[in-house]
């Protein structure tokens, strides 16, 4: 993409629950600073960029909100979820060797923090929000890998285990669990 701001503006979309921001959301966001006319026009001329780089019909914008169709996007960040591995008999809050694959899965997906390296020097809420973003999903995958280690080692799986529990040190290194 063009610019650093379409850039941000996908993340912030991607990443938001409810699928949309109002543009005035955006527009605190990304240029927190700028006299509001200003702003307003340098959201249109970022959408645009933005519609042009990953396709017209994938983000929608109207005069008061802007969405991403998650729909028509593959995130990675979907893919780290924690999944679903109370669908079979055991407790909530303990795994078993049926959940291996599907965290397996959940943490290869994982690609390192989010954003890592990438700020905006005029746009101090972006960079709050993007920290209290990558810090949550740190802390999902740190949950992922607590339940791949107890589940590898109720299937005997020590060695990985080891290695995972590895990964879960490097990420939360303050827990006494890993």
């Amino acid at each position: 993409m063009d610019t650093r701001k379409a850039t941000a503006l996908l993340a912030r979309l991607a990443l938001d629950p409810d699928a949309a921001i109002t543009r005035d959301t955006a527009v605190d966001l990304l240029w927190p600073n700028a006299p509001l006319d200003n702003a307003r026009n340098s959201l249109r001329r970022t959408l645009s960029v933005l519609r042009s780089a990953i396709g017209t019909d994938v983000v929608e914008a109207d005069r008061a909100s802007i969405r991403l169709i998650r729909e028509m996007v593959d995130l990675d960040v979907d893919r780290t979820a924690l999944p679903d591995v109370t669908m079979h008999d055991h407790q909530e809050a303990r795994t078993c060797p049926a959940c291996v694959d599907p965290l397996w899965e959940a943490h290869r997906a994982f690609r390192g923090e989010f954003m890592e390296g990438f700020s905006l020097r005029d746009a101090p809420p972006f960079d709050d929000w993007m920290l209290r973003t990558a810090e949550e999903l740190t802390s999902r995958h740190a949950l992922v890998l607590a339940r791949l280690t107890d589940a590898l080692l109720i299937a005997g799986g020590t060695e990985e285990a080891v290695e995972v529990a590895g990964h879960w040190i490097e990420i939360d290194p303050l827990d006494e669990s890993a």
